[in-house]
């Protein structure tokens, strides 16, 4: 219920401030979060390391 009202928000907020995608991590091994995820749209990929390591924000 909680992601039925927060995802759509999180949408229309990111469109607002002209962001064209929206990015969410899940651990490896959460397939309800994963299936819950994939019925808004999104989907899954692996971003990789070498080409976008993490940056920490000091």
């Amino acid at each position: 219920m909680y992601l039925l009202l927060t995802i759509p928000k999180v949408e229309e907020q990111a469109r607002a401030k002209g962001c064209d995608k929206v990015t969410l991590e899940v651990l490896e091994g959460n397939k309800a979060a994963q299936g819950s995820y994939r019925k808004f749209g999104f989907e899954g990929y692996e971003l990789d390391p070498v080409k976008l390591p993490a940056k920490i924000k000091s």
